[in-house]
């Protein structure tokens, strides 16, 4: 995961924000989001969620609001079980054809703050969210 080594300590404490790109990340981590790392892409492994497990129980995934960001929640919820057992997971909605990086750019780190602030579980948000994807 980008930006584990950076994120670690702050993690510790037991909140993990994960975005797709690297970009996210840097752009999050000079907002003073420094509980950010980057999957890489919508990619989203086990071994990540497992590693971000073993330090933080739960996990805010704080995707690109597009389609791909949103095949990536559901490709999250279709985990085994026992990955996603004892991690909380809650998701972001952003608006469509934004991302945190970008929002940070143009001056909206308030929108990020507050869609940070009020995640939506994983089962509400695919429930929610998801279905209109496709």
């Amino acid at each position: 995961m980008y930006g584990l080594h950076n994120a670690a300590d702050v993690i510790g404490q037991g909140h993990a924000v994960v975005v797709e790109g690297y970009t996210d990340a840097i752009a999050a981590h000079q907002a003073g989001f420094d509980n950010t790392v980057a999957t890489g892409g919508t990619a989203r492994t086990a071994q990540q969620l497992d590693a971000l497990k073993s330090t933080a129980p739960a996990v805010t995934l704080a995707f690109d609001g597009e389609e791909a960001g949103l095949g990536a929640a559901e490709r999250v919820a279709d985990l085994p079980a026992q990955v996603l057992h004892g991690l909380n997971v809650s998701l972001v909605s952003l608006l469509p054809g934004t991302d945190p990086a970008g929002l940070i750019a143009n001056g909206r780190t308030d929108v990020l703050d507050a869609a940070l602030t009020n995640p939506t579980p994983d089962n509400c948000f695919l429930m929610a969210i998801v279905p209109k994807a496709h």
